[in-house]
C-alpha cells in the first residue's frame, strides 16, 4: 500500500504538469494514462477499482480535452473509469460514460475486439441495469453477423441469465446452429467451411459446456475444432 501512495503521488504530480499546458505536454497525457493503467491493473477489483476514481477521472478529462489521437485506447481507458464509478456506486454517471465509450466505438470503427467486449459488459452488468441489456439485445438482434448474435446468447449463458435447467437444450441448439452434425462428430466436411469467428464461438460454447459439466458436448466441440486446424495447410519456413 506504501508503494502504491507514492505511485499515485508520483500520478498527480504529472497531472498537475500537464495541466499547466496541455498542449505542450499532450504526449505526457498519454504516457501517464499507461502508467495508471499499469498501476491499477494487478489490484483491480470491486471493492478497490472506486479507490483509484479521482485519478483516473482526472487522466481521463485530460485526455477528452487534449483530444488526444488514439481512439482505441482512450476508450479502453474510459473503461477504466466506468468500472471505478460503477464500483463507487455513481452508476447513472457510469453508464453515462460507457454509452459515449460505445457511441465512439461506432462512429470511430474502432476494432471488432472491442465493440465484442463493450457488448459482454452490457450484458453482464444488465442484471443490476436492464437498459444496458436491452441495448445489448437490439444491437444483436439488428445484426446481420451471426457471430454476434451468437455472443449474445453465450455472454448470457456465463452470466446466468439463462434457467441452468435450459442451458443443456439451449447450447446443444446453438452449437448446431453452427455447424449441423456436431453433435454426431460427422462435420468432417463441413469444418474446413467453418468461418473463424465462428470457430471462435464454438471453442466460447465449449467452455461454457465445462463450466456446466457437460463434458459430452465439450468433448465433441474439441473434436470438431481438433479437424478444423488440421484442415489447414502447414506454412512451413524456408531457409536464407
Amino acid at each position: 500500500m506504501k508503494n502504491l501512495r507514492k505511485s499515485f503521488e508520483c500520478i498527480q504530480k504529472a497531472i498537475d504538469v500537464i495541466s499547466q499546458n496541455k498542449q505542450k505536454y499532450q504526449f505526457l497525457a498519454y504516457n501517464t494514462s499507461i502508467c495508471a493503467y499499469e498501476i491499477c491493473r494487478p489490484i483491480f477489483r470491486p471493492q478497490w477499482q472506486k479507490q483509484f476514481l479521482e485519478y483516473i477521472e482526472k487522466i481521463e478529462k485530460l485526455l477528452e480535452e487534449i483530444n488526444d489521437p488514439d481512439q482505441e485506447w482512450r476508450s479502453r481507458f474510459s473503461l477504466t473509469l466506468f468500472q471505478c464509478l460503477y464500483d463507487a456506486d455513481k452508476k447513472a454517471d457510469a453508464v453515462k460514460v460507457f454509452e459515449r465509450i460505445c457511441e465512439n466505438a461506432k462512429k470511430n470503427g474502432l476494432s471488432s475486439e472491442l465493440q465484442e467486449y463493450l457488448l459482454k459488459l452490457r450484458i453482464a452488468y444488465g442484471k443490476e441495469n436492464p437498459a444496458l441489456l436491452a441495448s445489448a439485445k437490439k444491437e444483436a438482434d439488428a445484426s446481420s453477423d451471426k457471430s454476434l448474435k451468437l455472443l449474445f446468447t453465450l455472454q448470457q449463458m456465463r452470466c446466468g441469465q439463462v434457467p441452468e435447467a435450459s442451458i443443456e437444450k439451449e447450447l446443444i441448439n446453438l452449437v448446431n446452429g453452427i455447424i449441423v452434425g456436431v453433435q454426431q462428430g460427422d462435420g468432417q466436411q463441413q469444418s474446413a467451411k467453418l468461418a473463424p469467428s465462428l470457430q471462435v464461438r464454438l471453442a466460447e460454447a465449449g467452455r461454457v459446456a465445462l463450466r456446466q459439466n457437460l463434458v459430452n458436448i465439450a468433448d465433441n466441440i474439441v473434436a470438431y475444432l481438433g479437424r478444423v486446424r488440421l484442415s489447414k495447410p502447414i506454412k512451413r519456413r524456408c531457409g536464407s
